[in-house]
């Protein structure tokens, strides 16, 4: 079984995006993905995961499959690689 990388990709892509965690949970919000920043960050922080309908929600979010989101390191080409 591979072992998932949710909260070391939602940290990096948070950094790579240059948002903070109340930023990224503005900017989510505004594209109808409800969360508070401080979910954000313990998810970030490896401290909870988020359920699958969030895991799906962030994968939307930052243009990915769920696959590339729970397993791949990512890399944003660049800040616009977040749905519009």
């Amino acid at each position: 079984m591979k072992k998932h990388k949710i909260g070391e990709n939602i940290k990096s892509l948070k950094a790579q995006s240059g948002l903070s965690w109340k930023g990224l949970a503005e900017d989510l919000s505004s594209k109808g993905f409800y969360i508070y920043p401080k979910t954000l960050e313990s998810y970030g922080s490896g401290r909870t995961e988020p359920n699958i309908d969030k895991i799906n929600e962030l994968a939307q979010y930052f243009n990915l499959t769920i696959e590339q989101f729970c397993y791949e390191s990512i890399k944003l080409q660049n800040k616009d690689t977040l749905t519009q």
